[in-house]
């Protein structure tokens, strides 16, 4: 099984440069998009949990969310900024954002008074395909469908959530984003980042 590096870089469209942790490896549940061959390396620990924090049904949900609100929260003593904006990647479909993510960011802020946190900062304007099923992920993709609200006062560093990183692409794009309205990334966390299997 591949080691999965924690700290990565992504790399922005004009070449800014944002530090990403990963909170762990990410092993998907299935090796084909026909979803007939079950991967060898998923977990319980930390795949599952991840897949739990996603769905809002599922039995280990409230868990999940609690397992990685302390996760987060320790990570995040790296920065040493007083206060810390916490933006969430948005889901591929037009103006949805994952429930899991934003139960976690709504529970940071009231464990740790470091947190704040505004559902929608950034939002889908339109939808794209999941990569899981074969959609293009390129960082122009994402650049041409996340808009950023301009009418947020944020005078504080932005920490970008997202639940999976494969590319990294879409934090890419949202520090960009987020950069072109004169607002400080402090960097990027995700719940895991795919191994590769």
């Amino acid at each position: 099984m591949a080691r999965i590096p924690q700290d990565f870089d992504v790399l922005g469209a004009e070449g800014d440069r944002y530090a990403v942790h990963a909170l762990g490896a990410y092993h998907k549940y299935w090796m084909d998009t026909e979803k007939t061959v079950k991967n060898p390396n998923f977990d319980q620990t930390h795949s599952g949990l991840i897949l739990s924090a996603k769905r809002s049904d599922h039995a280990n949900h409230a868990y999940a969310i609690k397992c990685f609100t302390k996760m987060i929260r320790e990570a995040a003593l790296r920065f040493d900024d007083d206060q810390i904006e916490l933006v969430v990647v948005p889901s591929h479909t037009q103006g949805e954002v994952s429930a899991g993510l934003r139960s976690i960011a709504e529970n940071l802020c009231k464990t740790d008074e470091r947190f704040r946190y505004r559902h929608n900062s950034l939002s889908r304007t339109k939808s794209i395909a999941k990569l899981a099923g074969g959609g293009d992920r390129r960082i122009e993709v994402h650049l041409d469908s996340i808009s950023f609200r301009r009418d947020l006062k944020m005078r504080c560093g932005v920490l970008i959530l997202d639940d999976v990183s494969t590319t990294g692409n879409s934090i890419a794009a949202c520090g960009d984003i987020i950069s072109g309205q004169r607002r400080s990334v402090v960097g990027g966390l995700v719940l895991g980042r795919t191994a590769d299997e």
